[in-house]
């Protein structure tokens, strides 16, 4: 009998997969999850981001305030997820403007809306906001938040007659001195 012991030869350990390729499903699934994120920053969120902007948030509100506009809706009023609601702001300064168009729904009916804002001396203000219902009937907004708002435009009369201009009052004989290297003498 032999003392020594018959071993088996060891065997190199297998090289291990990456864990990509031993997780197929779960990368796929990962890459799918960031494709998506990608595609609704370019795709979708110019579409959704008017719903987060605080002058369309202020134009839903005053509808929301608005008794005429809750008797004709009813209650709740809220925007649809679609259509998008759509429109532009430019600012530059201390003046700007804002027009924005959406569809509300009451539990009674449902309008268009659009909206009209602009900023003076730093300050936005509403110069339209008007329902538009499926019947064709506009409802306009927009003075009953000026009036409460004190609004100090004056109103347009086209019938008004325009003010009286006078002339200055300037000298009729105007000298004009002369210039040296004019040529004229």
């Amino acid at each position: 009998m032999s003392t020594v012991q018959n071993t088996a030869p060891q065997s190199a350990t297998p090289a291990s997969k990456p864990w990509v390729a031993r997780h197929k499903l779960l990368t796929i699934f990962g890459l799918l999850i960031v494709a998506a994120v990608v595609a609704f920053y370019f795709l979708g969120w110019p579409l959704m981001k008017w719903r987060f902007h605080a002058l369309f948030v202020s134009s839903l509100d005053e509808i929301r305030k608005s008794p005429v506009a809750v008797q004709r809706l009813g209650e709740p009023i809220s925007v649809p997820v679609l259509p998008f609601p759509s429109g532009y702001v430019s600012q530059e300064g201390d003046r700007g403007e804002a027009k924005f168009f959406f569809s509300v729904v009451g539990s009674k009916d449902k309008a268009q809306a659009s909206s009209l804002l602009r900023m003076v001396n730093g300050q936005w203000g509403f110069t339209q906001l008007v329902l538009e219902f499926p019947d064709k009937q506009k409802l306009d907004l927009a003075t009953a938040i000026q009036e409460r708002a004190g609004n100090d435009t004056p109103k347009f009369d086209p019938n008004a007659k325009p003010p009286d201009v006078k002339a200055p009052n300037l000298p009729v004989d105007i000298t004009l001195p002369d210039i040296p290297g004019s040529g004229q003498k």
